[in-house]
């Protein structure tokens, strides 16, 4: 397998399992919004249960100053900016971009967002080995559903695609 296929085929992997994978292989241009000081959390603000999460988050962050909370369901707000996402993307699986620029999704990007707060103990075992493959099928059911138990059932999503 020459060095192209292999990277093809690794590509697939991460974004079918929500691995992390490098920012640098997604990027469409630099952005002023995208810094290295601190993870970017890209979050659903129009999501019941997301808002509860970011309030936890929030709370546990205090003067921490190590997160920007960017809320992707706003008018304003530009996938392009963090990367070469479509809001699709972004709204189907939650993103986590760290300050090395890696790209974290699902399970990863929770663990990742409390890690960099001083509580990633309380999701490190959501990564254990046997654990992670079960994590990642119910983190995924999640998604899949979460719009439709909210009562939003995708509409808001698929007229901002």
């Amino acid at each position: 397998m020459n060095r192209l296929s292999l990277l093809r085929t690794k590509a697939a992997y991460f974004y079918q399992t929500g691995v992390s994978f490098p920012l640098s292989q997604h990027l469409v241009r630099a952005s002023s919004t995208v810094t290295n000081s601190r993870t970017k959390v890209l979050y659903d603000g129009d999501c019941p249960l997301c808002q509860k999460e970011m309030a936890v988050v929030k709370y546990l962050h205090k003067n921490k100053n190590k997160l920007d909370l960017i809320d992707i369901s706003k008018p304003e707000f530009k996938p392009s900016d963090y990367g070469h996402f479509t809001h699709k993307e972004l709204m189907d699986i939650f993103h986590v971009i760290g300050t090395d620029q890696k790209v974290y999704k699902g399970v990863e990007a929770v663990h990742k967002m409390y890690s960099d707060i001083g509580y990633g103990w309380s999701t490190t075992y959501l990564l254990w080995p046997g654990l992670r493959g079960i994590s990642n099928k119910v983190y995924m059911w999640f998604a899949k559903n979460r719009l439709r138990w909210t009562g939003r059932d995708g509409d808001k999503v698929i007229q901002k695609a």
